[in-house]
């Protein structure tokens, strides 16, 4: 009996290491990854039910504008709210995972290059992402 509670403990803790093991290697690899990316954002009145169901519809509309075949750039160029990005047709450049909100980041790890994404929520908005590449990062010594 007392064998077989050992045994079951080192199962356990082999079980945990490897587990622990496994979760910091996700980890590394998601720093050792950038990912190239467009949005459109749509932006959110947080304040107003009505407006904020509106910006949702917005953002579900232009999706399936994309998802059609639409051009991704030209629909950003247009309809975005991120002035920063809208004039480069919804481009985010390489980024680095690290600093992002996490639906953000999840949506971008879960994507292939090409694929377009469901509409995902942040503080900033509505998102609708496409991802163009993903490549380890480029050495910066």
């Amino acid at each position: 009996m007392k064998r077989n509670l050992i045994i079951a403990g080192a199962i356990i803790v082999i079980f945990a290491i490897s587990i622990y093991v496994s979760h910091r290697q996700a980890i590394r690899q998601q720093r050792q990854l950038e990912i190239r990316a467009r949005h459109i954002l749509v932006q959110v009145d947080r304040t107003d039910p009505v407006k904020q169901a509106q910006a949702l519809e917005k953002a579900k509309d232009l999706r399936e504008r994309v998802v059609a075949g639409e051009d991704f750039a030209a629909v950003a160029r247009e309809h975005s709210d991120d002035v920063m990005t809208a004039p480069l047709g919804g481009d985010l450049g390489y980024m680095e995972l690290d600093d992002l909100e996490e639906a953000f980041k999840e949506a971008l790890l879960n994507l292939e290059p090409g694929e377009i994404s469901d509409v995902v929520e942040t503080s900033y908005g509505y998102h609708i992402i496409q991802v163009l590449d993903k490549r380890e990062p480029v050495s910066r010594s």
